[in-house]
């Protein structure tokens, strides 16, 4: 079920290299720019074990909803991340996610058509569309201000010819959102180059402090667009990105299902 890519990752890099969450067949890789900060025993289940995770090689049928079955943190699927959690910005009665999975979830809605998309208050089902990563390990509550811990985690993880990024599997997707705001130039981060793709002019704004910046691959079949993190950003702003990402989904042709 799952691409070579990513079978050749699982042999060739070690447990402390974290590899994301989601469909690794999806079309689609968000990279974010960290997790925000957890307990010990969250950090462990969301970014330490992440690799492990992966080596047991579960499929979605094996995993139970979070909320329905009681599951706590040593029960963390990383395939299904959360499997059961509704259209809401609430993580306790209401069984609801996150604002950043929800604004997540509310992207994909606009790639769906109207049958597949999720209304407020259902399972969300966005993993089944998309692989999500991070730039950073090192988990941050505020992003403005540059940090030490950061600028290691993404040296590994990016900029380095041999880092986890680089590899075949996260180069593979066809559109890939780099979700990371002023972090590009906050750490040193050559879009072009770190992703084999080019600019394409102009930098599309959204509202005064949203934007998107298009880059495509030397061969036209990889988009990567540049933008803001996701969490509590416009309708307008998820419009847009859905818009481009549309586009080029009728252009190449991609089947967001195989």
């Amino acid at each position: 079920m799952y691409p070579q890519s990513f079978k050749d990752l699982l042999k060739g890099y070690y447990p402390d290299n974290y590899i994301g969450q989601g469909n690794p067949s999806a079309k689609i890789l968000i990279i974010a720019k960290e997790c925000t900060n957890t307990n010990n025993i969250e950090y462990k289940e969301l970014i330490t074990d992440n690799f492990l995770d992966w080596q047991q090689q579960r499929t979605q049928e094996q995993i139970p909803d979070w909320f329905d079955c009681g599951c706590d943190w040593q029960q963390y699927y990383q395939l299904q991340p959360f499997k059961g959690q509704r259209m809401l910005i609430d993580r306790k009665d209401n069984h609801g996610t996150n604002a950043t999975f929800y604004a997540y979830q509310k992207f994909i809605n606009e790639l769906l058509p109207p049958e597949n998309r999720v209304a407020r208050g259902e399972k969300l089902n966005l993993f089944d569309y998309c692989f999500i990563t991070e730039l950073s390990t090192k988990c941050k509550k505020y992003s403005g201000r540059k940090e030490n811990a950061t600028a290691q985690s993404i040296e590994k993880r990016l900029l380095g010819e041999d880092s986890i990024l680089r590899q075949p599997f996260f180069q593979q997707f066809p559109i890939i959102i780099l979700a990371c705001f002023r972090y590009y130039d906050m750490y040193g981060i050559d879009i072009q180059k770190q992703f084999n793709t080019h600019f394409v002019p102009p930098t599309k704004e959204i509202t005064k402090h949203e934007f998107i910046n298009k880059h495509i691959s030397p061969d036209g079949k990889r988009l990567l667009l540049h933008t803001n993190h996701f969490s509590m950003r416009s309708n307008a702003f998820i419009e847009a990105v859905g818009a481009e990402c549309k586009a080029f989904i009728k252009q190449q042709n991609i089947s967001l299902t195989n």
